[in-house]
C-alpha cells in the first residue's frame, strides 16, 4: 500500500515529530508539543471516513500488522530524521506515530508490534537533540528484542568541528550513538556516517578485548568517516589522523572498527568503501566467506572492481552503482578469469564500457543481470560482444535481463539503439529468459 494513499485515507497532514504515542488519541485538530513549552507545531486532521475505517478494522489483526509493516517499509520518513540536511525542520512524523493516533484498535496493534519500531534513522541536530534523544529511547524501548535497522548520518556540510556549532553537532551525534551502542546485541543492519571526532566512541568499544562489541545478529554494515555531505564521495576516511599500514596511509581507528564489525559471524551484506583493500590486504578466507551480498557505491574503475571481487568467492549478489573511472593502468592485466560460482545477481551501473569487467568473470549460476548506463554512455556493440562471451564462457542461463539508461527514456527497438539492443539478445544463453526489460518497458515476459 502506498504511503501517500495511506496518509490520504487517514486524513493527516503532519508537520513535526513530537507526539507521544502513549498519549490518548484525539479526533480534533491537535498541536504537538515540541522541544519546549513555548514552541508548538500544529498538526491537523481532516474529517475521517468512519465507514471506511470500520471496513479496514474488520480485517484480522495479523493482516493489519502486515499492512502497517509494509507501509512503514516504503515510507521514506520512517525513523527519527527530525531535520533535513540543511538543518530545517522536516515535514514528516514517523508513520508509526501517525498510525498509533488513528483509533484505539490501531493504537493497540502499533504498541504491541515491536517490529514497527525497529527501524531508526537519525540525522543528529544539536537544535533538536532533546527531542531526538527522547524519541530514540522510545523507539529502542518499543522495539523490545526485535532486530534493529539503524541509520546515523552526521554528514551535513559545516565549517568544521573547531567551531562552537561543530562541537554541538558532534556532542549530539555522540549522544545518539551511545544509545545505539547500548543495544548493539540487537543490531541487524547499521549505516553509520560520522566524523573523526565521533569515531573514537566505536574505537574505544572495539579497541580492547574487555570492551569488545557484541553484535551477534549483525548482517549488514556500512561505516563511513567524513565531514562532507553524504553525497560527496569518496569520503575522507583515509585522511588524518592516519598511520602507515601495509605500505599505505590509512585511518587506524576506522581500521579497527572495520575489522571488528565485518568479522561478525552472521554478516551477510557488506558495503565496500575505498581503503578496505588496504586494511585487508590478505584477509583470512573465513573473514568474508559468509558475505552473500556486496554493494560498491563510490566511483570505481573496472580494474578496482576486479581487485575487490576475489575477496568474495562465495558471493551471490554484486551491486556496483558507479562504474565510471577509467583504469589508470590502461587495459586490464592478462590472466585467468575469476570464477564466482555462487553469483546469481549482477547489477552494474556505468558511464564507461562494462566489457573489461565481463571479460574477466565467470558466473555459471547467474540468473539475473541488470545493466544501467548513465551520462553519455549507451549500449555499444563492443559491450554486446563482451556480454555474449561472458554468457558463453560462464555457461549460465539467465532468466532476467534488464538494460537501462538513466537519462534516455527511448532505449527501445525501432530507435537509434536498436542494433546494440538486438545484439544483446542474440546469445543462446538467453533462450530460457523469462523477462527482458529496457527502461521500465518489459519487452519479453514469458
Amino acid at each position: 500500500m502506498k504511503v501517500a494513499c495511506m496518509q490520504s485515507v487517514l486524513g493527516w497532514e503532519t508537520a513535526a515529530m513530537s507526539q507521544d504515542p502513549m498519549a490518548p488519541s484525539r479526533s480534533c485538530a491537535t498541536e504537538f508539543p515540541y522541544t519546549s513549552s513555548t514552541k508548538r507545531i500544529p498538526v491537523c486532521r481532516h474529517p475521517m471516513n468512519h465507514d471506511g475505517l470500520s471496513n479496514v478494522n474488520s480485517l484480522p489483526v495479523e493482516m493489519l500488522q502486515e499492512i502497517f509493516l509494509k507501509a512503514i517499509e516504503v515510507d521514506l520518513s520512517t525513523g527519527l530524521c527530525l531535520t533535513d540536511f540543511d538543518g530545517t525542520l522536516s515535514n514528516h512524523v514517523p508513520l508509526v506515530v501517525v498510525l498509533s493516533q488513528v483509533c484505539s484498535l490501531w493504537r493497540r496493534i502499533v504498541l504491541s508490534t515491536p517490529s514497527l519500531w525497529s527501524t531508526i534513522r537519525v540525522i543528529p541536530s544539536s537544535q533538536h537533540q532533546t527531542a531526538q534523544m527522547h524519541w530514540t529511547k522510545i523507539f529502542l524501548s518499543r522495539s523490545s528484542t526485535q532486530p534493529l535497522d539503524l541509520v546515523l548520518k552526521d554528514c551535513r556540510s559545516r565549517s568544521g568541528s573547531a567551531t562552537s556549532s561543530g562541537c554541538r553537532e558532534i556532542c549530539a551525534t555522540r549522544s545518539i550513538l551511545s544509545l545505539l551502542l547500548s543495544r548493539a546485541r540487537f543490531w541487524r543492519s547499521i549505516d553509520f556516517h560520522v566524523s573523526h571526532e565521533v569515531l573514537d566512541m566505536l574505537f574505544m568499544m572495539l579497541g580492547s578485548s574487555s570492551k569488545r562489541l557484541h553484535a551477534p545478529n549483525l548482517r549488514s554494515a556500512s561505516v563511513l568517516v567524513s565531514k562532507e555531505t553524504c553525497e560527496k564521495l569518496p569520503p575522507d576516511h583515509l585522511s588524518c589522523p592516519v598511520s602507515f599500514i601495509n605500505g599505505t596511509w590509512a585511518n587506524p581507528f576506522l581500521a579497527t572498527v572495520w575489522r571488528s564489525i565485518f568479522s561478525s559471524p552472521n554478516m551477510k551484506e557488506m558495503t565496500w568503501w575505498p581503503g578496505f583493500h588496504r586494511i585487508f590486504p590478505n584477509p583470512p578466507v573465513a573473514m568474508f566467506d559468509r558475505v552473500t551480498s556486496l554493494n560498491i557505491h563510490y566511483s570505481i574503475s573496472a580494474e578496482e572492481v576486479l581487485h575487490i571481487l576475489p575477496y568474495f568467492l562465495g558471493i551471490k549478489e554484486v551491486i556496483v552503482t558507479n562504474l565510471r573511472l577509467q583504469s589508470f593502468t590502461g587495459d586490464i592485466s592478462p590472466g585467468p578469469q575469476l570464477l564466482l560460482s555462487c553469483l546469481e545477481t549482477l547489477y552494474l551501473r556505468a558511464s564507461v564500457e562494462v566489457g573489461p569487467v565481463l571479460e574477466k568473470l565467470l558466473a555459471p549460476s547467474l540468473l539475473s543481470f541488470r545493466l544501467c548506463y548513465f551520462d553519455s554512455m549507451k549500449p555499444s556493440i563492443d559491450d554486446a560482444h563482451s556480454f555474449h562471451r561472458f554468457l558463453q564462457h560462464s555457461g549460465c542461463h539467465l532468466s532476467n535481463f534488464a538494460l537501462h539508461h538513466d537519462v534516455d527514456d527511448n532505449l527501445r527497438p525501432g530507435e537509434k539503439n536498436f542494433a546494440a539492443i538486438s545484439m544483446y539478445l542474440e546469445s543462446s544463453a538467453l533462450r530460457w529468459m523469462s523477462t527482458f526489460e529496457t527502461n521500465g518497458l518489459v519487452l519479453h515476459d514469458a
